[in-house]
Formats: structure tokens, C-alpha cells, sequence
């Protein structure tokens, strides 16, 4: 069995790549070779959280599949090679988002601030440390114009 394929590094409605809500964890051996497979807990909220981190060849994670009793139930996205149909990404900015979803509220917790789409099933983690670097105070309240249109694409959640 192959590592990640690029063809296969595609954003879907509630996919990514042979990844699909709802499937069972087990299924990934079948799709991925063992190597590129670690079973780890992300211990969210002080509770057992099991997830699988998925790695290229390289042996850089590409994605995390989150578990609920074997079935996943959302899937983050950390390489830049996945796309959306509408070509967004990780690294993609906060206004790229803004051209083809509509945000009417930021999301924030556990030192992450997001946006999401609703329609799409996607959240996009924004850069904190960019943020932090403009001075933005992410521990306060934000709203979607507290956050300048560069503030880039960190991470996406596939829900």
C-alpha cells in the first residue's frame, strides 16, 4: 500500500481524501500503509481523546483522524497539499476564506481561534501566532472584523 498519493489530497464534503465522517478507524489500514499510521491520545479537555495521525513518506503528519468509539468523527488537516474545491488551503488567508464563505461568527477555545462554514462542514484554524504578533489579543472576545483579511489559514477541520 502507498503513502498519501497527491490525487488523493482533496477536501470533500465531510471527506478527506479516502477519509470520510463516520467511517471506522480500522478501515485506515486498509488505505494507508502501517508505517504512516500512529494511534495517539490528544487528551482534549482532560479526557481521553483517541486519534490516528496519518504521515507521508516523509514522515511529517498530515492529518489527525479523530475518534469516537472507533468511528471518526472529524479530521484535521495540517499540509498545505489539501485542497478545497475552491483552491483554499493551509496557508491560505483569512480574506481568501472570505471569498467564498460567508462568517458571521469567530470561534474560540483551547488557545485556538477559528471561523467555520456551516454550509461545508469546514472550520479553518487561524495562525494565533500571527495574530499574536500583530497584537491581536486572542483571549478576549474577537468578531470577524477584529481579524485582518492576512491573518492565514493554520489548520482545517473536517466535521
Amino acid at each position: 500500500m502507498p503513502f498519501i498519493q497527491k490525487n488523493e489530497k482533496v477536501i470533500g464534503l465531510h471527506k478527506v481524501g479516502k477519509i470520510h465522517i463516520g467511517m471506522q478507524a480500522d478501515e485506515l489500514y486498509g488505505y494507508y500503509d502501517y508505517e504512516s499510521l500512529e494511534l495517539f491520545d490528544q487528551f482534549l479537555e482532560a479526557t481521553f481523546s483517541p486519534a490516528f495521525s496519518i504521515k507521508n513518506e516523509l514522515g511529517e503528519v498530515e492529518l489527525v483522524a479523530e475518534l469516537d468509539c472507533n468511528v471518526i468523527w472529524r479530521v484535521k488537516v495540517f499540509s498545505p497539499d489539501y485542497k478545497t474545491e475552491e483552491d483554499l488551503h493551509i496557508g491560505s488567508t483569512l480574506g481568501d476564506l472570505k471569498k467564498h464563505f460567508a462568517f458571521n461568527e469567530v470561534l474560540q477555545g483551547e488557545g485556538n481561534v477559528a471561523v467555520s462554514s456551516k454550509e461545508r462542514k469546514l472550520s479553518f484554524l487561524l495562525d494565533v501566532l500571527q495574530m499574536d504578533e500583530l497584537g491581536i489579543d486572542i483571549f478576549k472576545k474577537l468578531e470577524i472584523d477584529d481579524i485582518p483579511d492576512s491573518i492565514r489559514v493554520a489548520a482545517i477541520l473536517v466535521l
